[in-house]
C-alpha cells in the first residue's frame, strides 16, 4: 500500500484549518439566520418536534424529542435538551415556541428536571407562525440532507414576524460574538408596519427583557443605525413598608440569563463580609410566576442607598452590548435594525410569493382534472373510452393516449388523468360537481394569480398577518426606560461620616450610632453618598476624597486610617468640608456682581487670609496647596464666611474681632497677613464666624466650660493684641465663640461623640474675665472639639 506524504508548514495549515472550523461553527452552531432568528439546533428541534414526533396536539416525552434531534443534530443530548428548556420558559424567552409539562426549572436558577421526566409540544404560535406556510406548502423553504443523507431538514423556517429582534439571541463563536438581546413583540411588529408603510421610516427599538426590569435610556437611534452599543439595565427593585412598617427592597423582575439563587448568594457574603451592614434579613414570596424577593432593612437604614449598593456589588445591574450579528446565506454580518427588518420584509414577500406560486400550481392542476372529466362526460364518448381501455392489450397508455388526445381534444396529462380515473368518477352523476368545482378552482386561481401580479397584495397580506399576530401575541412593555444622571455609577442616600483625631474614618448608615471607641471624634458629618469630602490638613495642602470610597464600617469599628485612601497624607487634619457644600456657596457668589462667600484660614503664627471659593474646588486626591507655610508653622482653623460678617480670631484667653473685608484677599499660595499680636508661647488656637446682629457671644473652653459676655465686650477695632474674652483654667484653652440671641440654643459636640444642647437663656451674663461655667452633662476627660448656633 503506498501513501504520499505532502510537506506544509504547521503555521498555514493550522490558519486554513481553524478558518475552515470556524465557518463550520459559525454556521452549524453559533449565528442565527435572519429570516427565521433561529440558530440550527432551535430550528431542528421546532422542526422534529413537528415532523418526527408529532408533538403538536400532545405532549410528548422530552427524552423522545432529544432522541429524534439527534438525528438532524450530531451533538450531545444535554446540549439539545439545554436547547429546549429556554424555549419553554416565559422567563427566558420573549416568546416562548414550546409549552412544557413537569419540571422546567425556575427563574431561582432551579435546573429542569431530566429529559425522562417532562414531557412538551409546540405550542400554536410556533405551530402557526414558525412552522406556519410549510404545513400547506412544503416548498415554501429551501431543503437540505441531513448529515447522514437519511432525510431532509428545512434550511429556515417561514417565520411570520421578526423573531431575531423579539427573541433575540446570544451566541459565541471563532473571533464572534452575536449579542442581540429581546424586544417587545408589539414595538417590533409596529416598527416593521411602519416600514412597509414608509420606506424612509427609521426604526428606534429598545430592547426589552422577559422579567421586570428598568433599562437606562441612551443614544438608542444611534445603536439601531449601528447596530451595535451598550446598554445598562437594572432589576426592578421597589421600595415598600412591611405589615411591621420597617423599609423593605423587593425585587420584582431581574436581567436576562440570570438567575435569582446567584444574587442571593452573592448578597449573603456582601452582608457577611459588611460590606452592606444595613439589611436586617431576607425571604422568597415568589410564586411560579411572580418573582418577590424581600429584603428587608434596619431600622434608619437609608433604602434608595441600599438599593444602588446591589445594585453596583451584583448582577441586579448590568453593562450589556448590542452585536446584531446574523447570518445572510453563508456570511455573517453587522446588520441595522432597519437593514434587519427591511431583509425581514423582502425574505416575508418572496416566502409569501412562492407558497401563492405553489398554490397556484396546485390548483390549475385540479382545474386541468376537472376540465379533462368535464369535457369525456360532455363528449358522450364514454363507453367508447371504457372499451378501448378494456381492449388495451399492453401496459403502455401510449397508444390510448395519442386515441384520447385526438378524440377529445385534450392534453396528454387530462389523457393521463382520464386513463388512471376511478371508473365511479367517470359517470354522468359527477358532471355537476365537476362544473362546480372548476367554477371554484376558477375563482381561487385568480385570486391567487393577484398575488403573484401585484405585489401590494402580498403586502397586504404580510401587513394583514402582522396585524393579527400583535393582536393575539402583543402587550405592553415589560421594562421600563428610566433617565440616567451623573452620579448614576455611586450608590446614593445619606450617611454619616466620623472623623478620630487620629485621622481614622469610618462611614456608617444613618440611625446608626457612631459607637465609642479609643480614638477621639473630630467631626461627624451627614452627607450624601454621591458628595465628595475636602479635607484641609494642618500643613496647607488639601485633598478631596469621594464618599463611595470611604468603606462601611461597623460601629465599633475603628475606622480606616485615611493614609490608606490618599497616599500623599502625611499630616493631621484641620478641617473637613463636603463638596456640596463649597459648590453651594460657589453657586450663591455667581448669583452675585461680587462675591459674598469666602474661605477664610488661620495660621498657628497668626497669618490669616481669606480666599475665593472656587479656589478650593479643584482639589485633586493627590492634594494641592492652599496656604503657604513658614517652618514650624502650622494651620488651626478654616472656616466659610459672609462678607456681611466679623470674623473672631482667638488665642489663649484673647480674641481679634475682624470684619471679613478686612481680611487680606489672596491666592492660594500665599501666607496671608499677621491680623493678632501673639503673646509668648502662645499660638492662634482658631476663627470663628459672628453675625454682626447679635447680642451676645458664648465661649467654650476644651475644657467643659461656657461664658457668655455682651457682645459690646468684643469690638471691632485697629488694636491686634486682642481682648480678654474669659478666664482659663490651668491647660484648659478656647474651642469655640459663638455669636448669640437670648432666644437661641447652643449644640455642643464633644470628642466623644455627644450632642449637649444648652438654651442660651440659661448660661448667665458674665465679665469678660470670668472663669465661666462648667457645661452641665460634661464628662470629665472629654473635650469640646466644636458648637454651633441653634435658632429656636
Amino acid at each position: 500500500m503506498s501513501e504520499t506524504i505532502i510537506e506544509k508548514k504547521a503555521g498555514p495549515q493550522f490558519i486554513e484549518d481553524y478558518s475552515r472550523y470556524s465557518v463550520y461553527v459559525l454556521y452549524r452552531r453559533i449565528a442565527p439566520d435572519f429570516r427565521d432568528g433561529l440558530k440550527p439546533v432551535n430550528r431542528r428541534i421546532l422542526w422534529t418536534m413537528y415532523n418526527d414526533t408529532k408533538a403538536i396536539k400532545r405532549t410528548v416525552k422530552s427524552a423522545t424529542n432529544v432522541g429524534a434531534v439527534l438525528k438532524y443534530h450530531p451533538h450531545g443530548d444535554a446540549s439539545v435538551y439545554g436547547a429546549i428548556k429556554p424555549m419553554a420558559n416565559w422567563f427566558e424567552s420573549n416568546q416562548p415556541y414550546i409549552q412544557g409539562k413537569g419540571n422546567w426549572g425556575t427563574f431561582d436558577g432551579d435546573p429542569a428536571a431530566a429529559s425522562r421526566y417532562t414531557e412538551c409540544k409546540l405550542n400554536d404560535f410556533a405551530i402557526d407562525y414558525m412552522i406556519g406556510d410549510i404545513r400547506s406548502t412544503p416548498k415554501a423553504v429551501d431543503w437540505s440532507p441531513n448529515y447522514s443523507k437519511e432525510a431532509m431538514e428545512p434550511d429556515f423556517l417561514p417565520a411570520a414576524a421578526p423573531m431575531l429582534l423579539i427573541n433575540g439571541v446570544f451566541g459565541i463563536g471563532v473571533g464572534l460574538k452575536a449579542e442581540i438581546p429581546t424586544h417587545n413583540i408589539s414595538e417590533v411588529i409596529n416598527a416593521t408596519l411602519n416600514l412597509i408603510k414608509n420606506p424612509n421610516y427609521e426604526p428606534v427599538l429598545v430592547p426589552d427583557h422577559c422579567m421586570l426590569c428598568d433599562i437606562v435610556d441612551t443614544d438608542w437611534k444611534k445603536i439601531n443605525q449601528q447596530g451595535f452599543g451598550t446598554y445598562t439595565i437594572r432589576a426592578r427593585i421597589d421600595i415598600e413598608k412591611d405589615n411591621k412598617n420597617r423599609d423593605i427592597l423587593v425585587i420584582k423582575g431581574i436581567p436576562n440569563l440570570c438567575y435569582l439563587d446567584n444574587i442571593t448568594e452573592k448578597i449573603e457574603a456582601l452582608v457577611e463580609n459588611k460590606t452592606i451592614i444595613q439589611i436586617a434579613n431576607a425571604y422568597s414570596e415568589s410564586t411560579q410566576d411572580i418573582m418577590r424577593y424581600v429584603i428587608v432593612l434596619k431600622p434608619g437604614s437609608d433604602p434608595y442607598f441600599v438599593r444602588d449598593m446591589l445594585y453596583k456589588s451584583t448582577d441586579l445591574e448590568q453593562t450589556n452590548r448590542i452585536n446584531f450579528i446574523a447570518l445572510n446565506g453563508l456570511q455573517a454580518v453587522r446588520m441595522s435594525y432597519k437593514s434587519y427588518l427591511q431583509s425581514f420584509i423582502e425574505f416575508r414577500k418572496l416566502t409569501k410569493f412562492r407558497v401563492y406560486k405553489n398554490m397556484l400550481q396546485e390548483v390549475q392542476t385540479a382545474i386541468h382534472e376537472k376540465e379533462a372529466y368535464i369535457k369525456v362526460l360532455e363528449s358522450g364518448e364514454i363507453d367508447n373510452i371504457i372499451k378501448m381501455i378494456k381492449k388495451q392489450k399492453s401496459i403502455d397508455d401510449h397508444s390510448t393516449v395519442e386515441w384520447l388526445i385526438k378524440k377529445l381534444d385534450i392534453t396528454d396529462i387530462q389523457a393521463a388523468f382520464i386513463i388512471n380515473a376511478n371508473i365511479k368518477k367517470l359517470s354522468m352523476a359527477y358532471l355537476a360537481k365537476y362544473k362546480e368545482e372548476a367554477a371554484n378552482l376558477t375563482v381561487e386561481k385568480n385570486r391567487l394569480m393577484t398575488f403573484l401580479i401585484d405585489e401590494n397584495a402580498i403586502t397586504q397580506d404580510i401587513v394583514n398577518e402582522l396585524k393579527e399576530i400583535n393582536r393575539k401575541y402583543g402587550h405592553p412593555r415589560v421594562c421600563r426606560i428610566v433617565s440616567d444622571d451623573v452620579n448614576s455609577t455611586i450608590p446614593k442616600g445619606q450617611v454619616q461620616i466620623a472623623v478620630t483625631e487620629n485621622n481614622f474614618m469610618k462611614k456608617l448608615p444613618i440611625g446608626v450610632k457612631v459607637g465609642s471607641i479609643n480614638d477621639k471624634f473630630r467631626q461627624v458629618l451627614v452627607l450624601d453618598n454621591t458628595d465628595t469630602l475636602l479635607i484641609f490638613d494642618d500643613l496647607g495642602r488639601m485633598f478631596s476624597l469621594p464618599v463611595h470610597k470611604i468603606p462601611f464600617c461597623d460601629k465599633a469599628a475603628s475606622g480606616v486610617d485615611i493614609r490608606y485612601m490618599l497616599k500623599k497624607f502625611t499630616s493631621g487634619i484641620s478641617v473637613i468640608f463636603p463638596m456640596s457644600v463649597m459648590k453651594y456657596y460657589s453657586d450663591k457668589n455667581k448669583e452675585t456682581d461680587y462675591p459674598e462667600f469666602f474661605i477664610v484660614t488661620a495660621s498657628a503664627n497668626g497669618m490669616v487670609k481669606r480666599m475665593d471659593i472656587d479656589d478650593v474646588l479643584t482639589a485633586p486626591p493627590s492634594g494641592t496647596i492652599y496656604a503657604k507655610l513658614d517652618n514650624g508653622d502650622k494651620i488651626t482653623s478654616v472656616i466659610i464666611s459672609h462678607s456681611s460678617f466679623d470674623v473672631i480670631i482667638y488665642s489663649d484667653n484673647k480674641a481679634v474681632r475682624v470684619n471679613v473685608n478686612n481680611i487680606p484677599h489672596l491666592k492660594r499660595n500665599t501666607k496671608g497677613n499677621r491680623l493678632m499680636q501673639l503673646s509668648s508661647n502662645c499660638i492662634v488656637e482658631g476663627l470663628c464666624v459672628i453675625d454682626k446682629s447679635v447680642t451676645d457671644a458664648i465661649i467654650l473652653t476644651r475644657g467643659g466650660k461656657i461664658n457668655r459676655i455682651n457682645i459690646a465686650a468684643l469690638p471691632i477695632s485697629k488694636r491686634r493684641t486682642g481682648s480678654s474674652i474669659i478666664k482659663l483654667g490651668s491647660k484648659d484653652s478656647i474651642g469655640s465663640v459663638i455669636g448669640v440671641d437670648s432666644g437661641d440654643s447652643i449644640i455642643v459636640k464633644t470628642l466623644h461623640n455627644k450632642e449637649i444642647v444648652i438654651p442660651v437663656e440659661y448660661i448667665p451674663t458674665s465679665s469678660s474675665i470670668s472663669p465661666g461655667n462648667k457645661i452641665n452633662g460634661f464628662e470629665k476627660g472629654d473635650c469640646v472639639i466644636y458648637a454651633i448656633r441653634h435658632h429656636n
